[in-house]
This record gives structure tokens, sequence and C-alpha cells, in this order.
């Protein structure tokens, strides 16, 4: 600022002198006036004022001009002293802009103008350079790095100067492309590709304003490159046949995307650089493809392996290549071994004479991958049969048809000279009957058959012959699938056929005729028989209820072992009503239910039990008429019965009116311990609202609590449905309520003098509650506590407190621990004044009982007949069927435990004949 000074002054003094010089010439002004006006600034600091001056009574050259702008904010330029009209160079700001006009003929006539406040605006930021998002490592072996910088505001131009970097790389300008960052930014990416190292880079604008900038390229190796790496196990899922031999589609989705996680191998996918191949394990690829990272379940990729074929990649095996576009020699190899490919077989029996023998392409594609076409040769019987024809599958797509004679085994060998795959089918046509049942009748019986492999046959005749003379006892002309249905013709749900009646006893055997009834077609290998029905009968338990003891369905089975179905009405159906009898000869109620195809009859018992013992089944063929051997059977059988239960008990505990209850017990099926004791369940089914656990299930030895008084039923049972409805058994239980209360003799309030200054004595007993017991004794506001525990408690256990004079009142105080009390007001008496008995005076009749007692539970009684003899020490006395001779004066006596006196009273008893009936009760009083 000093230097600035100097230069000022020098500068005037010049000016002037130089003044002084010419005002010999010249004339001055009256006044010289000035303006400006304002160029904003576009750069850092461009901004600029241009100055008009004016001249009022002189001429512009009769002055010499000054020009000062002076900074007022804070970056404002501070430009020096000028005599030009253009002040350059101004950074954004406010200034005062000051004109001083010397006149040269007199240079003491100075004029001096100041315009303040002159703002000169700008709109430009510094820039922000920072590493660009493209910036992409480099692989080691290939130059293949970018580098790049992001740049926002700053000016319109930039330069970039490399100033250091990895040696080989040339120093100093560069030349970059500018692309369209993010948030208005712009992409400075350096033309060409770097090696990986560290680089020093400096990037300016148009005003010079910039940074210097760090950036290391990572080091890229060839593991960097995309693994195809799969799990061996299902990577042939994955190669599919294309249109022909020298092309495969390949899904490679989702198996290098674990890669993703490095960005430099993600910036190189995004920009495509990866490229890949298939070719057979140990050749050159000759044709290549961007490698792109399709999304999960995009459709496979096609492959051209030209000039290799698939017979290649099946003797070779397959390798899938990926490289690095620019540089081929960064490359890595998967090899793969494909699934060798397959054909599958089917079989239609759409021809009478003729099996029709169907090879076709697999349902997985992955299977396809032949070299089509598909040479198929048809032998008999095996390999080296004889050739029966040739047939050709043409794509992957593609099947053929071979007709082959039933009863005989057939061979196939596929082929497209490098893969083979071979068969073999022994078409079948029989009857099926061995495994389908039979119908039972009281004397005769049918079989089941099904002629599925004869359809296209239809019509022909099915003949049962008998084996010892080739009897045909049942001929059936079958002219469409539906005859002869067991459900009947209009009903598809099975090709059952059932046969005409058979004899029991008898072998048949089952042959197939054309319609002639002469030209056969087929002979079952083995005969059929059935023996007469037996009356064995078996209930077999099918599902226990656990609602109820002895509830539940069985099934009734007949014959040995269970294996002959029910018995038939004359058309086939099972018209049979039963009744099961108990050993009394009681029927038991319950529902049948037959099943109407094959099998036996469901019994359910829903209300009544069916407990163990014997039992008599009657089964009554409805259709038959009364008096027909054949109408009513009796079978008879025993049965071990359902679910029950036994020990059913439990063992409880109480405390403050809350019951634990722990049950026990034990669930038996048939008799035997059911799941090894674990199934019983076991739940309070009914009770008090709220004083129990609705739902809750334990088990045995686990707690149930009842938290309120009253009655509760406890079920025993074998699932989640254990309720008041659905059990095996029940017990009852009551939850006594809680009670607690003194007794009322033993509550006493009483001093032994008859003085007003004589000590008191309370004393208080507690009947049922809780120990420990808590005695207070407290003031007649029930609130405040004249003493907290009472003085002594007796053997007995009377509390005694020792508190007030005669007269005092108090509250008596007392609570157990389940949190009942009791509280009552007492006054202390004279024990003097104490009536002891009731009353003193009775009149009675002859030959009554007469009783006699305290009014208070003391701690001594002597009572004394008229002639002074002690007849009673106890609190009562009883005279049963009195005289007149025991009337007279009885006397008592009694002492209070804290007292020293004795107290005494006297009772007249007066005993004379009754003129008319009296209560006695009104003429003795007694006080309880």
């Amino acid at each position: 600022m000093m230097h600035s000074f100097l230069y000022k002054v020098v500068w005037m003094m010049s000016f002037f002198f130089c003044s002084v010089l010419l005002s010999l010439s010249a004339q001055c002004p009256t006044d010289v006036t000035f303006t400006a006006t304002i160029t904003h600034s576009i750069g850092p600091s461009d901004g600029a004022f241009h100055i008009s001056t004016s001249v009022v009574g002189g001429a512009a050259t009769d002055v010499n001009y000054i020009f000062e702008a002076t900074p007022n904010t804070t970056g404002a330029s501070n430009p020096a002293l000028t005599s030009q009209t253009t002040i350059n160079n101004l950074a954004p700001g406010t200034y005062d802009l000051t004109m001083t006009a010397v006149c040269i003929a007199d240079n003491s006539k100075v004029f001096r103008k100041t315009l303040t406040n002159l703002v000169v605006t700008g709109s430009y930021v510094q820039p922000t350079i920072v590493e660009s998002r493209l910036v992409r490592g480099s692989f080691d072996a290939c130059p293949t790095g970018i580098l790049a910088v992001n740049v926002k505001n700053g000016g319109s131009t930039f330069t970039c100067t490399i100033k250091s970097a990895p040696i080989g790389v040339p120093l100093g300008l560069t030349t970059f492309s500018k692309q369209a960052g993010a948030n208005g930014s712009h992409e400075l990416v350096l033309t060409g590709n770097y090696p990986a190292g560290t680089y020093k880079l400096d990037i300016r604008d148009q005003y010079g304003k910039g940074r210097e900038l760090d950036l290391t390229l990572a080091t890229l190796k060839n593991a960097d490159l995309p693994t195809i790496t799969p799990p061996a196990s299902w990577i042939h899922e994955r190669f599919t046949p294309a249109e022909d031999c020298n092309h495969i589609f390949f899904n490679y989705w989702g198996y290098h995307s674990a890669q993703f996680s490095n960005e430099n191998f993600k910036k190189y996918y995004e920009s495509g650089s990866f490229e890949i191949a298939i070719a057979p394990t140990g050749e050159t690829p000759n044709i290549w493809q961007t490698l792109i990272t399709p999304p999960a379940h995009a459709p496979a990729r096609r492959f051209d392996l030209t000039p290799y074929t698939l017979r290649d990649l099946h003797t070779k095996g397959l390798s899938v290549f990926v490289r690095l576009k620019d540089c081929p020699s960064i490359s890595n190899e998967h090899k793969i071994t494909l699934r060798k490919p397959l054909l599958q077989q089917s079989g239609s029996q759409s021809q009478c004479e003729k099996y029709g023998w169907t090879i076709s392409y697999q349902t997985f594609s992955f299977y396809r991958l032949w070299c089509y076409p598909v040479t198929l040769t048809l032998r008999e019987n095996d390999k080296t049969g004889p050739v029966s024809g040739t047939y050709t599958l043409n794509s992957a797509t593609d099947q053929v048809t071979m007709p082959v004679d039933y009863n005989k085994k057939w061979y196939v060998e596929a082929t497209d000279g490098t893969n083979t795959w071979e068969a073999t089918t022994t078409p079948e046509r029989f009857v099926d009957y061995e495994k389908l049942p039979f119908q039972t009748f009281c004397n005769h019986w049918r079989k089941f058959y099904n002629l599925n492999t004869f359809s296209a046959c239809l019509p022909l005749v099915l003949k049962i012959e008998r084996e010892s003379d080739g009897y045909a006892q049942s001929v059936q002309t079958i002219n469409s699938v539906t005859d002869f249905n067991y459900f009947g013709p209009n009903d598809n749900r099975s090709y059952d056929k059932v046969s005409n009646p058979l004899e029991y006893g008898v072998d048949y055997r089952i042959k197939v005729y054309k319609t002639d009834g002469t030209t056969l077609l087929y002979t079952a290998p083995t005969t059929i028989r059935q023996d007469a029905p037996s009356n064995e009968l078996e209930f077999r338990l099918w599902n226990p209820s656990p609602c109820g003891k002895h509830i539940g369905s069985l099934f009734l089975r007949f014959g040995k072992n269970g294996q002959e179905p029910p018995l038939r009405d004359v058309d086939g159906k099972i018209q049979m009503s039963y009744r099961i009898l108990d050993n009394h000869g009681r029927e038991v109620p319950g529902r049948f239910t037959t099943n109407s195809s094959y099998d036996g009859t469901y019994f359910e018992t829903t209300t009544a039990s069916l407990p163990p013992g014997s039992y008599t089944l009657e089964e009554i063929n409805r259709s038959l008429p009364e008096g027909d051997p054949c109408r009513v059977r009796l079978l008879s059988t025993t049965w071990a019965g359902m679910f029950s239960a036994q020990d059913f008990t439990y063992s409880s505990s109480i405390d403050c009116g809350k019951l634990q209850l722990r049950p026990q017990g034990n669930i038996f099926r048939q008799g035997t311990l059911y799941n090894s004791g674990q199934s019983a369940l076991f739940a309070i089914i009914d009770g008090v609202a709220g004083g129990y656990t609705p739902n809750l299930r334990v088990k045995t030895g686990e707690v149930i609590e009842l938290t309120q008084p009253g009655d509760y039923v406890l079920g025993i049972g074998v699932d989640y449905r254990l309720s008041l409805n659905c059990n095996l058994d029940t017990l009852h239980l009551h939850v006594p309520a809680l009670s607690f209360e003194v007794s009322r003799p033993h509550l006493k309030a009483y001093s032994c003098k008859d003085t007003p200054s004589s000590v008191g004595h309370i004393e208080v007993k507690s009947l049922k509650g809780k120990a420990p017991i808590t005695y207070e004794l407290r003031a007649p506001d029930g609130i405040t506590i004249v003493k907290s525990a009472p003085d002594d408690i007796s053997a007995d256990g009377v509390a005694h407190f020792v508190a007030g004079v005669t007269g005092d009142k108090f509250m008596v105080y007392a609570k157990e621990a389940c949190g009942q009390y009791f509280l009552e007001p007492v006054t202390v008496m004279s024990a003097q004044s104490m009536r002891l008995v009731p009353t003193n005076s009775i009149r009675a009749c002859p030959h009554i009982r007469l009783h006699l007692r305290s009014t208070y539970d003391l701690d001594t009684y002597e009572w004394k007949a008229p002639d002074g003899t002690i007849i009673s020490t106890d609190r009562e006395l009883y005279l049963n069927d009195i005289h007149p001779s025991q009337s007279g004066r009885y006397h008592f006596t009694t002492q209070l435990r804290h007292c020293d006196d004795k107290l005494e009273t006297d009772i007249d008893v007066l005993i004379q004949p009754c003129e008319v009936p009296i209560n006695p009760h009104l003429l003795s009083p007694v006080v309880h």
C-alpha cells in the first residue's frame, strides 16, 4: 500500500508539473462531469468501467484526468490509477469511481467527482475437478485403462496436461473428449488407452483456474476376466440344440454376476469389452460375440461353432472361451463335459394287430444335442437280431412310430455317427385280472377284469372256462369299452368289468376270442378260484374318537385275514343291512356306511360306547325274501375297544385361595397303553369364568392353576379337541373360598378393677386364615396405629394388648397372610360389670334338658349346684331330665386370664310343673 501511495504522489506531481507548463496557453473550464458504463465480468475478473467526460465552459483539451476505482467489497479488484477512460480486469464487486480533472492553464483549478457503489456482477464459479466415474483400470499385459476427470463450473474451455505418468506415457498437453456428466458436470476423457499406474494431471480453464489431480489406474490380471464356472452337476442344463449341427444355444446368465462387485470389471462389461465363444476343447474358437450380462431367466444365446460341430463337442469336450476384445492374448477357458444325448420311448395300443412303439425327443432339451439326422435301426430280440426296419429323426422335435408285434422283445439303436442310444420293449397284450377284486354272494361269486390292452380289438368275446373240462361258465360279448362295467355304461370312473356268476371251489381260466368265438387272441397264464365265504368276521379299528370312551368307527372285515369282500345282492349291489348285538343281545346304536365299490363296511358309534367284549353281527340281504337261506347271516367276533382313560386322578395344593392342580392318568387304545403314555392331555373344561385359563392343555404332572372359588370339571383327552363335549373322562373338584374371622367369645376388652384408671386388656383370637396372623390395635378412626403388635400371644393363640383404661375405645385389627383382615371397635369395660351369663333367672318345666352357659370364652369355669357341689368346669352345663328337686341357686365362678380377682354370679333356677305346653327355649334362653 505504501508503494501504491508513493506511486500516486509521484504521478500526480508529474501531472501537475506538466499542467503548469501548459497553463500559459489554455483557459480553465467552469465545470467537468463524468459518467461510467459497466461491463460485467464473465470470467474471474474481466469486468470494466467505460468513462465518458463532459467539460463545461471549455474544451476537452483544457484538462488532464486521473481516474481511480476503489473496491468496497471483499474479492473486488484494486486497479492502479489511470488517465485512460477504460478500467479493465475488474472482478465482481462494489466500487467507488473517482475522477480528478486538473485545469491545464491553472493547475490549482481541480475538479474532483465520485460515482459511488458501482456494482460489477459475474457468473463465474471456480471449477470443481474430481476423479471421473469413467476411470478404468488396465490389464497388465495390455494397456486398456481410461483416464478421465469430472469437471463442474469454471470456464468454457479446458486444457489437460499430463505432468507425471508411468514410463512410456508422453507428458505434456493431451487431447480429450467431452461428455455430459451428472448434475450439469462434464466428463473429460483423455484420448487413448493407458497402462496401470499413478498419474498427475493438471486441468485448467481458459482463465487458468483448475487443479492438479492424482489418479491411479488399478492393475487387472488375466484372472479378472469373466469366469464361466457354474456347478458341474447342472451346467449341462444350459446347453440346448439350435437349428443345425454347427450351432448351439448357451444360457450363461448369472454365472459371472458375482464379479460385478469389482467396479473395474463392471466398467469393461458396460463398454462391451469382453467376448465369448464356444469351441471343442483343444481347438481355437473361430467366431466370437460380445459377452453381455443377460437378466435372470433371459433366453439362451446362440453360438456359431463353425467350422466345428456338435460331434466335436461330444468327442473332445466343450470349452467356453472369454477374452478381452482389444487384447486377444488376455483370455481364459472353462472346460465342460456335455451330457450324452438321449431319446425317449412310449407305446400305443391303438391298433389291434400291432403295438405302436414311438421314439421321440427327450423332454429336457439339453438331452437333444444330436447331430441330425439320427438313424434308428429296429431289430427283433436284441442288438444281434435280424433288422426289422430303419427310421430317421430329422430334428430335435421329430419322432417316429414303429409298428411291432405284441408279446415279442424288440430292440432299437439310434446313432448320429458319434453318439448312440438304445432301448428295448416287450409289448404285452393281456387281461388285467390278478390284482383286481371279486364279489362274493351267498351261493356264487363274480370276478373283475380289465380289457384295456384289447380296446382296439373290439368287438370281442371273453370266456371264463372251467379248467377241468373247458366249459365256459361266463361268456360275454363286448362291443364297447363300457360294456359290463361295474359302475354302469354311463360311468367312466373305471372300465373294470365284472363276470357272470361263477361257482365256488372251481378252477377257471380267462380267454379272449374274436367275435367268431373260436379264434383265440389271449389265454390267461394262471387260473382263478374262489372258495365259499367263511363265517369269519373281524372288527378293525378305523377311527377312534377322542370324544368318548370306546366311541368311534370301525371297519367290518369278512373272511380269513379280512380278505373277503362283503356279500352282494342278486344284482351285484350291496343292499345289506347290519346290526351289532352285544353279549346280552342288545343292539349297539350307530351308523353303518358301505363302500359302493369293493371294500367292506364302516360302523360308527357316536353316542353309545363299544367297550371290549364279544359281539354278534347280524347281516340281512334285503333283496332276498323272508325265509331265503341266504337272507340272514350271524357272525361272531371279539372286540378290544377304542380309546379309554385309566388311573385318572390328581394331586393338589391350595394357597391363598389359589389351587394348583397336577393331573395324572393314562390313555389306552384297544387295551394297550397309547403312545407310550405320552398322549394324555388334561384341561379344565368347565368352571368359574375367570378362574382358569381356557383351552390350556397340560400333560401328566404339569400344573393347572385355579384362581377363583367354585366348582370345576377336569377332563382327560387325547388331542386338541378336549372339551366339555369331547373327552374320555371327567373329575369334579371344588375350590373353597378364602375365609378369615375371629372368635367372638375370645374378643374382649376389659379392665380388672371398677375404677376409671384401671388398665385395659384387649384380647382377640383368629379363626381360619393363613399364618402368620398380624394383629394391631388402632384408634377409633381405624387408621391410627396405637400398637403395631400384641404385648403377648398365649399358647392357645389369644393375642393380648395392654392399652388404655376403663371406658377407652379402640379398633381391633387382624390380618392373615393372604390379605384378608378383620377390623372391629371395642370399648374397655370393667370386669366387675361384665354380664357373665345370659340371664340370672330361669323358670323351667320338669323332664327337659336345661342348658346353662357362660357368655364369654374365659380361662376358668366352675359351676356349683345349690348344695355347693362342683358339678362342671366347662363353659357349658347341661342338666338332663330335670325335676323340681333340682331347683335352687346355681353358682358360677370364673377368672379372666389377666385379672387376679375372680368373678362370680348366680342363676336362680325354678323347676315346677307347667300347666300348659310351654316352649322350653322361651323359658330357658340360650346364648350361642
